[in-house]
């Protein structure tokens, strides 16, 4: 049997896990790369989730506008407000876009996270990091959702911190600023 040993503590009884019970440390990930902590998880799912009901708002405006327009002529106020609400959500949807290469997305940045893949200890990437956020967060959200959130509050419990949906997507999520400053010393 392989004991492995935490590259940032130097513990030896790490377990079967992703991450270092003790410090943090995502195993298989450069020294000093730990698990982001629930604040900061649940920061970055409620900026991303406050812009997604905001743009579900403006779309609704702009459906309910367009088939105004196809049947009377058009109330400005609505006009107004569908181009002051879309022109932030297309702005938040391009930098979505811009920063999914990088493993996150507008909330997660600025909420200072990261998605790593959850079996090597690298950036998602642009594909597992699409996956998670549309994919596995739906599905999980339909399925788990009307159980108090549990898709999301497993993260409370769970020892590397994983969401039902990072499960599911084999990713954790880490402290950027740490990622930051191990990538800037290589």
């Amino acid at each position: 049997m392989v004991v492995e040993t935490c590259p940032s503590c130097d513990r030896t009884d790490v377990g079967d896990g992703r991450s270092c019970p003790s410090c943090g440390q995502v195993l298989g990930a450069p020294k000093g790369v730990k698990l982001a902590s629930f604040e900061q998880r649940l920061k970055g799912f409620m900026l991303d989730g406050f812009v997604l009901f905001a743009a579900g708002i403006v779309g609704l405006l702009f459906l309910i506008e367009l088939l105004d327009i196809l049947f009377e002529p058009p109330n400005l106020l609505v006009i107004v407000l569908v181009v002051v609400g879309g022109g932030p959500f297309g702005i938040w949807s391009l930098w979505w876009l811009l920063i999914l290469n990088r493993s996150q997305t507008p909330g997660k940045q600025l909420a200072g996270t990261r998605v790593m893949n959850a079996a090597t200890g690298e950036p998602a990437g642009p594909v597992r990091t699409f996956f998670r956020e549309s994919v596995a967060k739906s599905v999980t959200g339909f399925v788990f959702g009307w159980f108090f959130a549990i898709h999301i509050l497993w993260a409370l419990w769970d020892p590397d911190r994983q969401s039902l949906y990072d499960k599911f997507a084999g990713t954790v999520v880490v402290d950027d600023r740490e990622y930051r400053r191990q990538q800037a010393a290589i």
